[in-house]
């Protein structure tokens, strides 16, 4: 069962057959998630236009906002704890040194997401350099006791170029333009990547079944 209740499993289940069907509900909830993506665009704004200014606390408190996130997006691509840990500790460094150069205060999230990318790709090329002997990644059930997100649970049996989609859709709620412009992939290509990721989760939820 992996941890997952019943009522959560038929909850994501209804959740993602929605999505792949395109009921009347998915755009009302696409209008509620643009509410809640331009609510927290203007407050973060706010609060990057001040840290940009040198105000430590304005930048510490963008950080407490994101670092969730941050680990989200970490851990779908590196799928290990103490990496992602790194990964999000290198990024808020990489932010805090270099916020004055970020041209456009509304793009904090991209340009942010884009750096922790670049972390975590840089350490998966360190890797690479190593034989790790087809060691597997674990996941304790510790991190899913810090990560309580039950849909993310199920990111672990979704293959990375599609977990690290979904993760940037649902988790960070970056539009499919913004994705496209963080990853270099093509709007068409983000859609489908969104859309097997979503078939790959249900497979995953209708398999524990």
């Amino acid at each position: 069962m992996n941890g997952h209740s019943k009522e959560s499993r038929v909850r994501l289940i209804h959740m993602v057959t929605v999505y792949l069907r395109g009921t009347v509900w998915l755009s009302e909830h696409d209008v509620l998630r643009q509410e809640r993506i331009e609510k927290r665009s203007f407050i973060l704004e706010h609060l990057v236009k001040r840290a940009m200014k040198g105000d430590t606390d304005a930048f510490l408190e963008l950080m407490t906002q994101n670092t969730q996130i941050l680990y989200k997006t970490a851990w779908s691509v590196l799928r290990n704890n103490e990496d992602a840990a790194d990964a999000v500790s290198e990024t808020i460094l990489t932010c805090f040194e270099k916020i004055n150069t970020l041209r456009k205060p509304g793009a904090f999230r991209t340009w942010m997401i884009r750096i922790l990318l670049n972390h975590c790709y840089n350490i998966l090329r360190d890797q690479a350099h190593f034989d790790r002997s087809g060691e597997v990644p674990d996941f304790p059930g510790s991190m899913w006791e810090a990560e309580p997100d039950s849909f993310q649970e199920l990111l672990q049996d979704v293959e990375e170029k599609y977990s690290t989609i979904l993760t940037l859709y649902y988790a960070d709620e970056l539009t499919v333009c913004e994705i496209a412009e963080l990853t270099g992939l093509n709007q068409n290509t983000v859609k489908t990547r969104l859309k097997r990721g979503r078939e790959m989760v249900r497979r995953s939820l209708i398999h524990e079944e």
